[in-house]
């Protein structure tokens, strides 16, 4: 499964806190996030870390706190 913008508001229900797009979250968080989505997505780390990057890039100016 590809991640896509539409994930935004899925990811941001799990993870309110976290403001993907301006990269100001801690390490932690986005491992914990990428560990998320490789779990649901059923892909494996590298790949829903790859997903991840591909989706910040497609949105980089949004905030997922304020995202759907």
């Amino acid at each position: 499964m590809i991640l896509t913008p539409d994930d935004i508001p899925a990811i941001n229900r799990y993870f309110p806190a976290t403001d993907i797009n301006s990269m100001r979250f801690l390490t932690h968080d986005r491992d914990k996030l990428v560990l998320y989505l490789a779990r649901v997505n059923e892909l494996s780390i590298t790949e829903a870390s790859e997903q991840l990057d591909l989706l910040i890039a497609v949105r980089p100016t949004e905030n997922l706190q304020h995202a759907g």
